[in-house]
């Protein structure tokens, strides 16, 4: 046995555990990404709608609702509102 070369006994590769400080920059990371990408879109319009209110001002300013109501459908009205109180 003295001629044998000696098998080398490789080590398994090891599986990387993303744990403590690492996945928490992971985790914090992508919540971060997409609240960057969330917030003017969804959560801003929510918070302050009278800059979309405005807009939408703009955009229907020449159109007449009355006209072009499909159906001879009257223009839609909110159901749920209360009647105010005129004095």
């Amino acid at each position: 046995m003295a001629g044998r070369p000696k098998t080398q006994r490789f080590k398994k590769p090891q599986k990387h555990k993303m744990v403590g400080y690492k996945f928490a920059t992971l985790v914090g990371g992508l919540f971060g990404t997409l609240a960057l990408f969330l917030y003017p879109t969804v959560i801003q319009p929510m918070i302050d709608p009278t800059k979309w209110q405005e807009i939408q001002k703009e955009a229907r300013a020449g159109y007449d609702q009355e006209k072009i109501q499909p159906g001879d459908m009257r223009v839609w009205t909110n159901p749920m509102k209360t009647p105010s109180k005129k004095e």
